[in-house]
């Protein structure tokens, strides 16, 4: 695995097919479907999007290299994510748009204002796997109640995105 270190991306990139919202925050997170260190993230976004119902237009994206079979991205990581409410779940075909935001990293997160400039970029777990109190969780929360966060970035603790293989 690898500790990734964010993007320097200021602005939503005009090349994606996703577009951010036009009256409240967006939230992207690009995960890998069977990274064991996704259901960390998951479990921290789960209790986000509790607190935060209605405020943040979330979304996650699976990668979907172009090497793996039509149904690799099934996973428990996936039913998962379904279940959260207010989480717009998807796939990332050929780990495009991981791509175009720089996220190279299972779990990064990057949060975006409604005009499309990043508030945040990073992880919200503080190491591989590890659900508990974090510099990217309490940032998020801190932007979403309006307030300035401690930090605007942070390290994402997960597999390669681009990697069809397990790689812990």
């Amino acid at each position: 695995g690898a500790n990734g270190v964010t993007a320097d991306l200021v602005a939503w990139p005009a090349q994606s097919s996703l577009a951010p919202h036009r009256d409240r925050p967006t939230l992207l997170v690009f995960a890998h479907p069977h990274c064991p260190c996704t259901g960390a993230t998951l479990a921290e976004l789960s209790g986000l999007l509790a607190e935060f119902a209605g405020r943040v237009d979330a979304r996650i994206l699976f990668c979907h290299p172009s090497d793996a079979s039509v149904d690799w991205w099934q996973t428990d990581h996936f039913a998962t994510a379904l279940a959260i409410r207010g989480l717009r779940v998807g796939t990332d075909e050929h780990s495009a748009e991981a791509e175009n935001f720089g996220a190279s990293t299972s779990g990064h997160v990057v949060m975006y204002s409604p005009g499309g400039h990043v508030l945040f970029s990073g992880g919200i777990t503080v190491a591989r796997g590890h659900v508990g109190a974090n510099p990217g969780r309490q940032a998020l929360t801190a932007i979403l109640r309006g307030e300035e966060p401690a930090t605007r970035r942070t390290q994402v603790f997960g597999c390669p995105l681009a990697s069809q293989a397990n790689t812990l």
